[in-house]
Protein backbone atom coordinates (compact mmCIF):
# COMPACT_ATOMS: atom_id res chain seq x y z
CA UNK A 1 0.00 0.00 0.00
CA UNK A 2 1.27 3.47 -0.92
CA UNK A 3 0.15 6.09 1.58
CA UNK A 4 -0.12 9.73 0.58
CA UNK A 5 -2.70 12.51 0.84
CA UNK A 6 -4.69 11.20 -2.12
CA UNK A 7 -4.82 7.69 -0.67
CA UNK A 8 -6.17 9.02 2.61
CA UNK A 9 -8.84 11.09 0.81
CA UNK A 10 -9.85 8.15 -1.40
CA UNK A 11 -10.12 5.79 1.57
CA UNK A 12 -12.00 8.31 3.70
CA UNK A 13 -14.59 8.88 0.95
CA UNK A 14 -14.84 5.13 0.30
CA UNK A 15 -15.41 4.20 3.96
CA UNK A 16 -18.00 6.96 4.43
CA UNK A 17 -19.70 5.88 1.21
CA UNK A 18 -19.92 2.24 2.30
CA UNK A 19 -21.60 3.22 5.57
CA UNK A 20 -23.99 5.66 3.89
CA UNK A 21 -24.63 3.14 1.15
CA UNK A 22 -25.67 0.39 3.53
CA UNK A 23 -28.08 2.71 5.36
CA UNK A 24 -29.49 4.02 2.06
CA UNK A 25 -29.86 0.50 0.72
CA UNK A 26 -31.81 -0.64 3.77
CA UNK A 27 -33.97 2.52 3.82
CA UNK A 28 -34.82 2.25 0.12
CA UNK A 29 -35.80 -1.41 0.46
CA UNK A 30 -37.93 -0.82 3.58
CA UNK A 31 -39.73 2.19 2.10
CA UNK A 32 -40.31 0.41 -1.21
CA UNK A 33 -42.02 -2.46 0.59
CA UNK A 34 -44.13 -0.08 2.68
CA UNK A 35 -45.18 2.33 -0.08
CA UNK A 36 -48.43 0.90 -1.44
CA UNK A 37 -51.59 2.10 -3.07
CA UNK A 38 -54.58 2.69 -0.85
CA UNK A 39 -52.60 3.90 2.16
CA UNK A 40 -54.33 6.02 4.78
CA UNK A 41 -53.28 9.65 5.17
CA UNK A 42 -51.50 8.82 8.43
CA UNK A 43 -49.54 5.98 6.84
CA UNK A 44 -48.64 8.12 3.85
CA UNK A 45 -47.48 11.02 6.04
CA UNK A 46 -45.35 8.69 8.17
CA UNK A 47 -43.70 7.14 5.13
CA UNK A 48 -43.19 10.54 3.49
CA UNK A 49 -41.32 11.75 6.56
CA UNK A 50 -39.10 8.66 6.49
CA UNK A 51 -38.66 9.01 2.73
CA UNK A 52 -37.56 12.63 3.12
CA UNK A 53 -34.69 11.59 5.40
CA UNK A 54 -33.81 8.66 3.13
CA UNK A 55 -33.75 10.92 0.05
CA UNK A 56 -31.57 13.46 1.84
CA UNK A 57 -29.15 10.70 2.77
CA UNK A 58 -29.22 9.38 -0.79
CA UNK A 59 -28.41 12.78 -2.28
CA UNK A 60 -25.40 13.09 0.06
CA UNK A 61 -24.19 9.57 -0.80
CA UNK A 62 -24.59 9.96 -4.54
CA UNK A 63 -23.11 13.45 -4.53
CA UNK A 64 -20.00 12.05 -2.84
CA UNK A 65 -19.75 9.23 -5.39
CA UNK A 66 -19.97 11.71 -8.28
CA UNK A 67 -16.85 13.60 -7.15
CA UNK A 68 -15.05 10.32 -6.46
CA UNK A 69 -14.41 9.57 -10.15
CA UNK A 70 -11.84 12.38 -10.72
CA UNK A 71 -10.36 11.74 -7.27
CA UNK A 72 -9.81 8.10 -8.27
CA UNK A 73 -7.68 9.10 -11.28
CA UNK A 74 -5.89 11.81 -9.30
CA UNK A 75 -4.95 9.12 -6.77
CA UNK A 76 -3.63 6.82 -9.49
CA UNK A 77 -1.60 9.71 -10.90
CA UNK A 78 -0.09 10.35 -7.46
CA UNK A 79 1.37 6.82 -7.47
CA UNK A 80 3.41 7.30 -10.67
CA UNK A 81 6.69 8.36 -8.93
CA UNK A 82 6.51 5.41 -6.53
CA UNK A 83 6.12 2.58 -9.04
CA UNK A 84 9.07 1.42 -11.11
CA UNK A 85 8.36 1.59 -14.85
CA UNK A 86 5.18 3.65 -14.48
CA UNK A 87 5.48 6.70 -16.72
CA UNK A 88 1.79 7.58 -16.59
CA UNK A 89 -1.53 6.46 -15.12
CA UNK A 90 -1.63 3.46 -17.46
CA UNK A 91 1.51 2.07 -15.78
CA UNK A 92 -0.15 2.35 -12.37
CA UNK A 93 -3.19 0.44 -13.64
CA UNK A 94 -0.86 -2.49 -14.42
CA UNK A 95 0.00 -2.98 -10.75
CA UNK A 96 -3.42 -4.53 -10.14
CA UNK A 97 -5.20 -4.78 -13.52
CA UNK A 98 -7.74 -7.36 -12.30
CA UNK A 99 -9.08 -4.78 -9.85
CA UNK A 100 -8.47 -1.46 -11.62
CA UNK A 101 -9.73 -2.40 -15.09
CA UNK A 102 -13.21 -3.40 -13.83
CA UNK A 103 -13.23 -0.22 -11.75
CA UNK A 104 -12.62 1.85 -14.89
CA UNK A 105 -15.80 0.35 -16.31
CA UNK A 106 -17.78 0.54 -13.08
CA UNK A 107 -17.09 4.21 -12.36
CA UNK A 108 -18.70 5.67 -15.50
CA UNK A 109 -21.61 3.25 -15.05
CA UNK A 110 -22.12 4.43 -11.46
CA UNK A 111 -21.83 8.06 -12.56
CA UNK A 112 -24.48 7.50 -15.22
CA UNK A 113 -26.88 5.72 -12.83
CA UNK A 114 -26.45 8.41 -10.18
CA UNK A 115 -27.19 11.15 -12.71
CA UNK A 116 -30.28 9.32 -13.92
CA UNK A 117 -31.59 8.77 -10.39
CA UNK A 118 -31.03 12.41 -9.42
CA UNK A 119 -33.02 13.57 -12.46
CA UNK A 120 -35.88 11.20 -11.59
CA UNK A 121 -35.72 12.49 -8.01
CA UNK A 122 -36.04 16.11 -9.20
CA UNK A 123 -38.97 15.26 -11.49
CA UNK A 124 -40.82 13.36 -8.76
CA UNK A 125 -40.20 16.17 -6.28
CA UNK A 126 -41.72 18.66 -8.76
CA UNK A 127 -44.96 16.65 -8.99
CA UNK A 128 -47.77 17.07 -6.48
CA UNK A 129 -48.23 13.58 -5.02
CA UNK A 130 -44.82 11.90 -5.58
CA UNK A 131 -46.14 9.61 -8.36
CA UNK A 132 -42.70 8.11 -9.00
CA UNK A 133 -41.93 7.25 -5.39
CA UNK A 134 -41.97 3.45 -5.76
CA UNK A 135 -39.90 3.57 -8.95
CA UNK A 136 -37.53 6.04 -7.33
CA UNK A 137 -37.06 3.86 -4.26
CA UNK A 138 -36.52 0.69 -6.29
CA UNK A 139 -34.00 2.45 -8.52
CA UNK A 140 -32.27 3.90 -5.43
CA UNK A 141 -31.93 0.36 -4.08
CA UNK A 142 -30.17 -0.68 -7.31
CA UNK A 143 -27.97 2.42 -7.44
CA UNK A 144 -26.97 1.92 -3.80
CA UNK A 145 -25.66 -1.56 -4.61
CA UNK A 146 -23.48 -0.15 -7.38
CA UNK A 147 -22.32 2.74 -5.17
CA UNK A 148 -21.28 0.32 -2.41
CA UNK A 149 -19.46 -1.90 -4.92
CA UNK A 150 -17.67 1.17 -6.31
CA UNK A 151 -16.64 2.24 -2.80
CA UNK A 152 -15.35 -1.22 -1.88
CA UNK A 153 -13.45 -1.22 -5.17
CA UNK A 154 -11.69 2.02 -4.19
CA UNK A 155 -10.58 0.42 -0.94
CA UNK A 156 -9.32 -2.66 -2.81
CA UNK A 157 -7.37 -0.47 -5.27
CA UNK A 158 -5.72 1.49 -2.46
CA UNK A 159 -4.62 -1.66 -0.63
CA UNK A 160 -3.45 -3.37 -3.84
CA UNK A 161 -0.83 -0.72 -4.64
CA UNK A 162 2.67 -2.11 -4.17
CA UNK A 163 5.63 0.28 -4.28
CA UNK A 164 7.90 -2.69 -5.11
CA UNK A 165 5.94 -3.56 -8.26
CA UNK A 166 7.63 -3.26 -11.64
CA UNK A 167 5.43 -2.49 -14.64
CA UNK A 168 5.97 -2.03 -18.36
CA UNK A 169 5.83 1.29 -20.18
CA UNK A 170 2.61 2.30 -21.91
CA UNK A 171 4.43 2.38 -25.28
CA UNK A 172 4.37 -1.43 -25.33
CA UNK A 173 0.58 -1.22 -25.67
CA UNK A 174 -0.39 2.11 -27.22
CA UNK A 175 2.48 2.59 -29.68
CA UNK A 176 2.79 -0.84 -31.31
CA UNK A 177 1.92 -1.12 -35.01
CA UNK A 178 -1.05 -3.45 -34.54
CA UNK A 179 -2.74 -1.44 -31.75
CA UNK A 180 -6.56 -1.61 -32.05
CA UNK A 181 -6.90 2.18 -32.29
CA UNK A 182 -4.89 2.04 -35.54
CA UNK A 183 -6.11 -1.26 -36.98
CA UNK A 184 -9.84 -0.49 -36.69
CA UNK A 185 -9.88 2.80 -38.66
CA UNK A 186 -7.23 1.48 -41.07
CA UNK A 187 -9.38 -1.54 -41.94
CA UNK A 188 -12.39 0.73 -42.57
CA UNK A 189 -10.84 3.85 -44.13
CA UNK A 190 -7.51 2.63 -45.46
CA UNK A 191 -3.83 3.42 -45.00
CA UNK A 192 -4.41 7.18 -45.00
CA UNK A 193 -6.83 7.03 -42.09
CA UNK A 194 -4.94 9.57 -39.97
CA UNK A 195 -5.68 12.41 -42.40
CA UNK A 196 -9.40 11.71 -42.11
CA UNK A 197 -9.65 11.03 -38.37
CA UNK A 198 -9.84 14.68 -37.34
CA UNK A 199 -12.60 15.61 -39.85
CA UNK A 200 -14.50 12.48 -38.79
CA UNK A 201 -14.08 13.50 -35.15
CA UNK A 202 -15.57 16.94 -35.79
CA UNK A 203 -18.23 15.51 -38.07
CA UNK A 204 -19.45 12.95 -35.55
CA UNK A 205 -19.68 15.55 -32.77
CA UNK A 206 -21.48 18.08 -34.95
CA UNK A 207 -23.90 15.46 -36.26
CA UNK A 208 -24.80 14.48 -32.70
CA UNK A 209 -25.19 18.13 -31.68
CA UNK A 210 -27.31 18.78 -34.76
CA UNK A 211 -29.44 15.74 -34.03
CA UNK A 212 -30.06 16.90 -30.45
CA UNK A 213 -30.89 20.43 -31.60
CA UNK A 214 -33.10 19.03 -34.38
CA UNK A 215 -35.46 17.60 -31.78
CA UNK A 216 -36.63 21.11 -31.07
CA UNK A 217 -37.06 22.14 -34.69
CA UNK A 218 -39.07 19.03 -35.49
CA UNK A 219 -41.05 19.26 -32.28
CA UNK A 220 -40.45 15.57 -31.60
CA UNK A 221 -39.29 16.15 -28.03
CA UNK A 222 -42.80 17.39 -27.21
CA UNK A 223 -44.61 14.52 -28.95
CA UNK A 224 -44.77 11.43 -26.72
CA UNK A 225 -45.25 8.90 -29.54
CA UNK A 226 -42.28 10.10 -31.58
CA UNK A 227 -40.10 11.23 -28.69
CA UNK A 228 -39.05 7.83 -27.40
CA UNK A 229 -37.95 6.69 -30.85
CA UNK A 230 -36.07 9.97 -31.32
CA UNK A 231 -34.36 9.72 -27.92
CA UNK A 232 -33.39 6.10 -28.59
CA UNK A 233 -31.81 7.24 -31.85
CA UNK A 234 -29.85 9.87 -29.93
CA UNK A 235 -28.50 7.24 -27.54
CA UNK A 236 -27.35 5.03 -30.42
CA UNK A 237 -25.73 8.00 -32.16
CA UNK A 238 -23.93 8.93 -28.94
CA UNK A 239 -22.43 5.41 -28.69
CA UNK A 240 -21.11 5.71 -32.25
CA UNK A 241 -19.70 9.15 -31.39
CA UNK A 242 -17.91 7.75 -28.33
CA UNK A 243 -16.17 5.08 -30.44
CA UNK A 244 -15.08 7.66 -33.02
CA UNK A 245 -13.86 10.09 -30.35
CA UNK A 246 -11.86 7.40 -28.55
CA UNK A 247 -10.12 6.33 -31.76
CA UNK A 248 -9.50 9.94 -32.78
CA UNK A 249 -8.22 10.82 -29.32
CA UNK A 250 -5.66 8.02 -29.35
CA UNK A 251 -4.55 8.28 -32.96
CA UNK A 252 -4.58 12.01 -33.69
CA UNK A 253 -5.66 14.32 -30.87
CA UNK A 254 -3.51 13.03 -27.97
CA UNK A 255 -0.29 12.96 -30.06
CA UNK A 256 -0.88 16.54 -31.21
CA UNK A 257 -1.89 17.93 -27.83
CA UNK A 258 1.09 16.24 -26.17
CA UNK A 259 3.47 17.24 -29.01
CA UNK A 260 4.47 13.58 -29.27
CA UNK A 261 3.59 12.50 -32.85
CA UNK A 262 4.27 8.81 -32.27
CA UNK A 263 2.78 8.46 -28.80
CA UNK A 264 -0.88 7.45 -28.51
CA UNK A 265 -1.55 7.07 -24.79
CA UNK A 266 -4.72 9.04 -23.82
CA UNK A 267 -3.89 8.62 -20.11
CA UNK A 268 -1.06 11.13 -20.58
CA UNK A 269 -3.59 13.86 -21.25
CA UNK A 270 -4.77 13.67 -17.64
CA UNK A 271 -1.28 14.28 -16.24
CA UNK A 272 0.20 16.59 -18.90
CA UNK A 273 -2.72 18.94 -19.65
CA UNK A 274 -4.21 20.78 -16.63
CA UNK A 275 -7.61 21.20 -18.30
CA UNK A 276 -7.87 17.71 -19.83
CA UNK A 277 -10.23 16.58 -17.10
CA UNK A 278 -12.48 19.53 -17.89
CA UNK A 279 -12.89 19.00 -21.64
CA UNK A 280 -13.18 15.23 -21.17
CA UNK A 281 -15.73 15.84 -18.42
CA UNK A 282 -17.77 18.10 -20.71
CA UNK A 283 -17.74 15.40 -23.38
CA UNK A 284 -18.86 12.70 -20.93
CA UNK A 285 -21.71 14.88 -19.63
CA UNK A 286 -22.79 15.65 -23.20
CA UNK A 287 -22.81 11.98 -24.17
CA UNK A 288 -24.58 10.87 -21.00
CA UNK A 289 -27.26 13.52 -21.54
CA UNK A 290 -28.66 11.63 -24.53
CA UNK A 291 -29.14 8.44 -22.51
CA UNK A 292 -30.33 10.31 -19.42
CA UNK A 293 -33.09 11.85 -21.53
CA UNK A 294 -34.00 8.44 -22.96
CA UNK A 295 -33.88 6.85 -19.50
CA UNK A 296 -36.22 9.31 -17.81
CA UNK A 297 -38.65 9.09 -20.73
CA UNK A 298 -38.99 5.41 -19.79
CA UNK A 299 -38.70 5.59 -16.00
CA UNK A 300 -40.46 8.89 -15.24
CA UNK A 301 -43.45 8.72 -17.57
CA UNK A 302 -46.71 9.21 -15.66
CA UNK A 303 -49.95 11.12 -16.11
CA UNK A 304 -48.87 13.54 -13.42
CA UNK A 305 -45.42 14.19 -14.91
CA UNK A 306 -46.30 14.79 -18.57
CA UNK A 307 -45.51 18.51 -18.68
CA UNK A 308 -42.61 18.23 -16.25
CA UNK A 309 -41.11 15.32 -18.19
CA UNK A 310 -41.13 17.15 -21.51
CA UNK A 311 -39.59 20.24 -19.94
CA UNK A 312 -36.81 18.25 -18.27
CA UNK A 313 -35.99 16.26 -21.42
CA UNK A 314 -35.58 19.53 -23.31
CA UNK A 315 -33.34 20.92 -20.56
CA UNK A 316 -31.20 17.77 -20.56
CA UNK A 317 -30.75 17.93 -24.33
CA UNK A 318 -29.79 21.60 -24.17
CA UNK A 319 -27.37 20.82 -21.35
CA UNK A 320 -25.83 18.06 -23.49
CA UNK A 321 -25.49 20.39 -26.49
CA UNK A 322 -23.71 23.03 -24.39
CA UNK A 323 -21.34 20.44 -22.89
CA UNK A 324 -20.45 18.91 -26.27
CA UNK A 325 -19.83 22.35 -27.78
CA UNK A 326 -17.68 23.34 -24.79
CA UNK A 327 -15.58 20.17 -25.15
CA UNK A 328 -15.23 20.71 -28.90
CA UNK A 329 -14.22 24.34 -28.40
CA UNK A 330 -11.59 23.57 -25.75
CA UNK A 331 -9.98 20.83 -27.84
CA UNK A 332 -10.07 23.06 -30.95
CA UNK A 333 -8.22 25.81 -29.06
CA UNK A 334 -5.56 23.30 -28.00
CA UNK A 335 -5.18 22.03 -31.56
CA UNK A 336 -4.86 25.57 -32.95
CA UNK A 337 -2.33 26.88 -30.45
CA UNK A 338 -0.44 23.57 -30.55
Amino acid sequence: MIINAFTIILLFIAVISVMLGIVTLYSAFSLFRGWKKGMTNEERTRLENKAYLAMLLAVVLLGVRIIDWPIFYATLASYIPDITGAMCIYGVTQVAPKIIKPMEVLKPLVFFLIGLWLIIYIIDKSAKTYPLMRRKLFFLFIVSIFAIADSIGDIAVAFSMDANAVVSCCTTVFDIADRPSAMIPQSIIGAGYKKLMLPIYYGSNLILIGYMAGGYGLGWLKTEKRRRFYLFGGSILSVITVVIVLLSMMEVIAPRLLNLPYHHDPYDLLTELPDAGIFLGFFILGIFSTSWAFGIDIAARHDETKGILTENIEKIYWFGIVCLLASLLMISIHLIIG
